[in-house]
């Protein structure tokens, strides 16, 4: 029974998660705290919709979520999106790179978790087909020690 009851919390999550409400589809996606440091991280990407069925000419988003970071890091991370591992640094897989300049709370205010960073990663969407997918983040020195930046989730969405 509890096996059974674990499927569907995976089924009822693959559904909720697979369609947005503007007819994007959520590809794969990952979930749960991801820190960040001094040294390149792979991040493995989860399916939740089948990549066979998907028009990869739509523009295609890699959506970062949830960041945070306790005091600016003082650096950008460069972005890669491949299969398998490690993931190429290289011009192919490059995605773009984001920062924490704006996940930093001001003294005094509440953290500003809920704006998503966007890359259009439409070039890279032929590697839907390829395998499981990995974000590398790559950091571009060395983030302060107090910094602490970490991303809530990330998906990769198909509008």
């Amino acid at each position: 029974m509890r096996y059974v009851f674990s499927f569907f919390i995976f089924l009822l999550a693959a559904a909720c998660h697979s369609a947005e409400p503007d007819g994007s589809v959520n590809v794969v996606a990952r979930s749960g705290a991801i820190r960040l440091g001094s040294s390149p991280l792979a991040v493995p990407l989860t399916s939740v919709a089948s990549p066979a069925k998907l028009d990869l000419t739509r523009k295609t988003l890699l959506v970062f979520k949830g960041m945070y970071a306790a005091e600016q890091p003082g650096i950008t991370y460069r972005i890669y999106l491949g299969t398998g591992s490690p993931v190429p640094q290289d011009a192919r897989h490059f995605a773009g790179t984001i920062n924490f300049f704006s996940a930093v709370p001001l003294p005094g205010a509440t953290p500003k978790t809920d704006q998503p960073v966007e890359l259009d990663v439409t070039a890279l969407a032929a590697m839907l087909l390829n395998g499981k997918l990995s974000v590398l983040l790559v950091p571009e020195g060395v983030p302060g020690t107090s910094a602490t930046p970490e991303i809530k989730s990330i998906d990769l969405i198909v509008q």
